[in-house]
């Protein structure tokens, strides 16, 4: 007898989740940041959902100035706020608060002499946010790029020294959007068509018994 099982199974195997990984930044830029990303859309056919994780940072260093005629101990703070353009929770994301994350070193508690400097060693600091997971799709299919803005509020806070101390930051910052697209790899033939292959199959089982 003629077996249609192992066929369908091949047909059934032919439909698979599948993933694209895009990834896109805005590489190391002085802040303020006040840019987008622009992230490779999905060219192909069968996206099902995109997922969008950020990773972002600051990179620098502190100098600090004691101008007083006695010695102060302080601790100096760079903060850095990433915020994202909230339209993406009209594109399907789920709603999120700005800042999505704050980046943020510190020199620790330093003494400055009476008239002294402190300069920090290199200094960094990583965060990331997920945006969720979106089923509207429009916006991320076809040719080209679409954009994530991204904008940073950098500070620098110096707690301590009386109000004797002044301090200068340089900084540096990125953001990394991580896209995920998931979608279906192959296609399910309709089903008249499978019926109509099934119906072909049973035709060559009924002419092989007839053969025999």
């Amino acid at each position: 007898m003629f077996k249609l099982l192992p066929f369908l199974a091949i047909l059934g195997g032919l439909a698979s989740a599948s993933q694209l990984v895009v990834n896109c930044t805005t590489g190391n830029l002085a802040t303020e940041l006040g840019t987008s990303l622009a992230c490779a859309k999905f060219g192909g056919i069968g996206l099902t959902s995109v997922q969008i994780s950020l990773t972002g940072g600051i990179n620098g260093t502190i100098n600090l100035t004691n101008n007083s005629a006695n010695s102060q101990t302080v601790t100096a703070k760079t903060s850095s706020d990433f915020t994202v353009d909230p339209s993406f929770t009209l594109l399907g994301f789920p709603v999120y608060t700005n800042p999505v994350f704050t980046a943020l070193f510190s020199t620790g508690s330093q003494t400055i002499a009476a008239g002294g400097t402190f300069s920090s060693a290199a200094l960094q600091n990583t965060q990331t946010f997920s945006l969720g997971t979106s089923t509207v799709l429009g916006q991320f299919t076809g040719g080209g790029n679409f954009a994530i803005p991204v904008q940073t509020l950098t500070s620098l806070i110096i707690t301590g020294g009386g109000g004797n101390v002044s301090g200068v930051q340089a900084t540096t910052g990125f953001l990394t959007a991580t896209v995920t697209y998931n979608y279906s790899a192959g296609v399910v033939p309709e089903p008249t068509t499978v019926s109509l292959i099934g119906l072909g199959l049973v035709g060559l089982g009924f002419l092989r018994r007839k053969a025999r």
